[in-house]
């Protein structure tokens, strides 16, 4: 048998010619998809297609079964190949956030769906598909804290498009309640570890000179961050990691990081608005502290992606001019711009519901590049505009590079190089038009 694992892309992102739309470093492999190849049984022959950067047909594409991973704004390209797929009798699994918040949705796309973290029933769905006894719903939503995980199988990606980084996981989920949040919503709230030894096996098979950290919040079990970056310490490579602002100030962790050759993190700062972040019941982020996080941080010559949205309920007209001040006044060296967007599954989106506040429930403008709300103190072109002009000012070839000769002061030529090439690539992706975030 040979079963076909699938990451969609957007119409915009969609490989359909020679060349991939996007640019090389913005997009690296599907760990997800990896970690999926590494659950399959070795009998079974296993392929990814990537959609951003791989040319293919899936009318005519020859496989035995489909598995298809289903973000929500991609959710109605995947209900696309799924059907061309179904059309000539070949099964179709569907996974991932958006058939685990809306199974009953998903269900009438596919043959079978997986519900929760799917590596730990995809044997099961394996079997079932070669003895033709493919259950409807495959539910993986209930883990321990602990979890073993397959080794991801990296090998499966042989575009070369894909830059040369690594990818690997200790951890998911995240301990905060941001009530925006998928990936809360997706775990239940819960944090999930995986046993340190298990994770260097795995780190001795990553062969690219550079490593990201994909975990939602490394910094959701001190203890364990502690133990996680000591375990990276040794490879000696240039690292990537996601946390919270407020691991700044643990300066056992922070010196960690720094020998781990920690060279930059992406936080979620989400908004300079104290009010936004209370509604969002983001606690742990506090305005004031901004600045104090943003140089300890350059102070272990790490930079900053920081995560910025737009739209939520105490924002006001200003808000776009005002946090432009603000994220200049504290050296923030990359912004992730997004719209507020009210992912099915979170509290939001249940509040919005209950308030007949959403004005868009076509899933493919679920992408954090679209406003699908009513907004409650401006205009949803008013916020538009906003973020239009708050991306086209931040990302333009002045602040770029006056952003690059403050991070000189800091940074050394390869953390000042990726800071620069970040940069470049969200500007290359507006101009394009291109999904955020990557």
């Amino acid at each position: 048998m040979k079963i076909t694992l699938v990451a969609p892309a957007s119409e915009v992102s969609r490989r359909v010619g020679r060349k991939p739309k996007g640019t090389s470093y913005f997009h690296y492999y599907k760990l997800g998809i990896a970690t999926i190849a590494g659950a399959t049984p070795p009998d079974i022959e296993v392929e990814a297609i990537d959609e951003i950067v791989d040319l293919w047909d899936p009318r005519t594409h020859e496989t035995d079964a489909v598995g298809i991973s289903v973000l929500t704004a991609l959710a109605p390209r995947a209900y696309s190949i799924a059907a061309q797929f179904r059309e000539r009798g070949i099964p179709v699994v569907l996974g991932g956030m958006h058939p685990t918040f809306l199974p009953a949705e998903a269900a009438t796309h596919a043959d079978a769906i997986v519900m929760g973290q799917g590596e730990f029933v995809w044997e099961q769905v394996c079997r079932d598909l070669q003895n033709n006894t493919l259950q409807p719903v495959y539910d993986s939503c209930t883990n321990p804290n602990e979890i073993s995980v397959p080794r991801a199988r990296r090998e499966i990606f042989t575009n070369p498009k894909y830059p040369p980084l690594d990818i690997v996981q200790f951890s998911r989920g995240c301990i905060h309640k941001c009530r925006f949040c998928s990936v809360n919503a997706f775990f239940d709230g819960k944090y999930h570890w995986r046993p340190i030894d298990e994770v260097k096996a795995e780190l001795a098979t990553c062969t690219r000179k550079h490593l990201m950290v994909a975990d939602d919040n490394l910094y959701g079990y001190r203890e364990y961050c502690l133990e996680a970056l000591a375990a990276l310490a040794p490879l000696g490579k240039y690292l990537g990691i996601q946390a919270t602002v407020d691991m700044a100030f643990d300066q056992e962790v922070m010196d960690a990081a720094a020998a781990a050759k920690v060279g930059a993190i992406f936080v979620g700062i989400e908004s300079v608005v104290s009010e936004s972040l209370a509604e969002s019941a983001k606690w742990h982020n506090e305005v004031d502290k901004y600045a104090d996080a943003m140089a300890e941080f350059h102070r272990r010559g790490i930079f900053v992606e920081g995560g910025l949205m737009f739209g939520f309920d105490h924002d006001e007209p200003d808000v776009f001019e005002r946090t432009m001040k603000f994220v200049d006044n504290i050296r923030l060296d990359v912004a992730q711009v997004a719209f507020v967007t009210p992912m099915p599954g979170t509290v939001l989106f249940d509040r919005m519901q209950e308030e007949g506040r959403i004005t868009d429930t076509n899933w493919a403008h679920y992408d954090c590049n679209h406003v699908v709300f009513r907004p409650t103190r401006m205009s949803a072109l008013e916020l538009m505009n906003g973020v239009e002009w708050f991306r086209e000012k931040y990302y333009s070839l002045t602040e770029i590079a006056r952003r690059a000769r403050r991070g000189m002061r800091w940074f050394d030529p390869i953390t000042l190089g990726t800071q620069i090439a970040l940069n470049w690539g969200f500007r290359r992706n507006h101009e394009l038009g291109l999904d955020y975030p990557p």
